[in-house]
């Protein structure tokens, strides 16, 4: 019997009438653009057997609302979730070590995230202009901290960062206007 193991690159990109996506347990890999621009799609089940996504697998699925990353992902790619405005949760896990350039970028209405002990880089862009964004607490491990990786989270208030950053590339919090303490 055949197992499906992976979706290619670009599979179902532009399907714009796709809604929701149920993964077979056998899926490990989904591959860069598989899903970018779904604009439709509301609901993303991933298996517990997913080790990796490609970069921009869910560009531009601006309905999108939750993402719940299995534990044996270890790194969010470049653009994975660039542009879901509508994403309003989302749970890393346990085990994360990287969290790609423009990751999260453009999250419009992202409230919180917890970032996992075991991150130790955010990328350039990260979570760039996640507007609802109001609390960061970056673990103790992390070492690097990309260019503007907090950049226009206009309604975060508080940012922790702890002891363990020694490169802060720049402009990571510019026009976090409602940044109130550090």
């Amino acid at each position: 019997e055949a197992k499906i193991i992976a979706v290619a690159n670009g599979m179902f990109s532009g399907c714009t009438e796709l809604r929701n996506i149920v993964f077979p347990d056998s899926v490990t890999q989904i591959g860069a653009s598989a899903f970018s621009g779904c604009s439709k799609l509301t609901e993303i089940e991933l298996p517990e057997s997913l080790t990796s996504i490609g970069s921009n697998a869910f560009e531009n699925c601006i309905a999108l609302t939750t993402i719940e990353m299995p534990e044996k992902v270890k790194s969010i790619p470049s653009y994975a979730f660039n542009k879901c405005y509508a994403l309003k949760r989302v749970v890393l896990p346990d085990g994360l070590y990287s969290i790609g350039q423009d990751a999260f970028n453009y999250c419009r209405v992202l409230e919180d995230i917890s970032i996992p002990d075991t991150v130790r880089t955010i990328a350039d862009y990260a979570f760039g202009n996640c507007e609802k964004l109001t609390y960061v607490n970056i673990p103790d491990g992390v070492t690097t901290l990309g260019f503007s990786c907090f950049e226009r989270c206009k309604s975060l208030k508080t940012v922790v960062i702890p002891n363990t950053v020694t490169k802060l590339k720049g402009d990571n919090f510019r026009n976090c206007s409602g940044l109130e303490e550090i």
